[in-house]
């Protein structure tokens, strides 16, 4: 069973959790969004298993982490992320842009290795 992660559960991570549980239901999926409503609303509906903290140790369990989040708040959940998750995780920025991207430049993706970090698509 894969465990899939998201930061941000808003319109694109709403979207695309909700997607995932309609082709792989089997899929375990865990969210954090700021608003408490929001995470009882995705609980109610089916769309997502379990609520996770801002910082949580249960990021280390996922397969897959959608960063959903505004892109400012991702590059901070990143940083974070990058030393506790698991290798062969999967990290995609999937985040709105809304305004000056700064040293964002384009969507990432990433793959934890044992031999590291490669940034493995960008768009």
């Amino acid at each position: 069973m894969k465990t899939i992660g998201f930061i941000g559960l808003g319109l694109i991570g709403g979207s695309i959790a909700k997607t995932i549980r309609k082709f792989h239901p089997d899929y375990h999926i865990l969210a954090y969004a700021k608003h408490k409503e929001t995470l009882a609303a995705a609980l109610n509906c089916g769309a997502i298993d379990g609520v996770l903290e801002e910082k949580d140790d249960r990021y280390r369990s996922c397969d897959y982490i959608f960063l959903c989040a505004p892109v400012e708040y991702n590059i901070e959940y990143l940083k974070y992320l990058k030393d506790i998750i698991k290798d062969g995780c999967i990290i995609t920025d999937a985040g709105s842009v809304k305004g000056s991207r700064g040293a964002w430049h384009g969507k990432l993706l990433y793959r934890r290795t044992s031999h590291g970090w490669f940034r493995t698509f960008r768009i």
